[in-house]
């Protein structure tokens, strides 16, 4: 999951990846190509999160939890 996270960071920070801008005019002013892309790209890796949905969810709400709980440790020391 971490390796996904740094991947879409790395994406959407990079100067020269046109995948959200291309995404952003295609909501805008739509044609072929977004449906392409979720064809291609998107739905493929979709697939992989959603084969067993609640697993995933239980380890949304654990991971953010957790990261709640560091926060508010810090803030108290």
């Amino acid at each position: 999951m971490a390796i996904r996270i740094r991947s879409i960071i790395n994406r959407v920070a990079d100067d020269k990846s046109y995948s959200f801008a291309i995404i952003n005019k295609e909501m805008a002013q739509p044609t072929r190509l977004l449906s392409d892309i979720l064809e291609k790209e998107i739905n493929p890796q979709r697939l992989h999160y959603l084969s067993d949905i609640q697993d995933f969810a239980d380890h949304v709400v654990l991971f953010s939890l957790a990261g709640i709980q560091a926060i508010r440790s810090q803030t108290l020391n």
